[in-house]
């Protein structure tokens, strides 16, 4: 409800009647996932400046750095890489000892075409990873095949979850 809420108040009708205030005082007082989403909410406005883009900047870097891991995944997903604070925390994240906070920034950073990004993506993919199936989800999204024959092999796994992620990703890769 409170990520609703913010996102409602950066919206070009509520922005200039109140929605702007209301969002600044969310972000610096603030914490959660409502704060995560007014902050991603402040930097995509354009016509945003001054304190209320330094303090979305701060919190979106502390929670990529710190918190529950779903806060920590909503900030990376939401962050945007033109930032050059919230690029280097994401690079920071994806050597992260969270795997799953791991591959959430190495994903980020191959879209945004980091060097290393995608073949990080592949060493998390790899059969003996805990977290492979989201590797292999990440970079089947963004077109690449690499891992297609893994994937197949999943098709066959005793856990119909793994057998379940194996066919959404090959979804994924068309």
């Amino acid at each position: 409800l409170r990520e609703d809420i913010a996102i409602a108040w950066a919206s070009p009708q509520v922005w200039n009647a109140g929605g702007s205030e209301a969002l600044y005082v969310l972000v610096a007082s603030g914490h959660g996932a409502g704060v995560v989403e007014g902050a991603a909410a402040v930097l995509r406005n354009e016509n945003t400046g001054g304190e209320v883009v330094i303090e979305a900047i701060a919190q979106l870097e502390r929670a990529i750095q710190q918190g529950a891991r779903e806060r920590r995944l909503q900030a990376i997903a939401e962050s945007p890489l033109e930032r050059p604070e919230l690029l280097a925390a994401i690079k920071k994240a994806s050597e992260d000892g969270d795997l799953q906070v791991r591959v959430a920034a190495m994903a980020r950073l191959a879209e945004g075409k980091q060097p290393g990004a995608m073949e990080g993506l592949v060493a998390l993919a790899s059969p003996a990873s805990r977290v492979a199936g989201r590797a292999r989800f990440a970079l089947a999204s963004m077109g690449d095949r690499r891992t297609q024959a893994w994937v197949e092999q999943d098709l066959a796994a005793a856990d119909a979850g793994d057998r379940l992620q194996a066919v959404t990703t090959l979804a994924a890769m068309g």
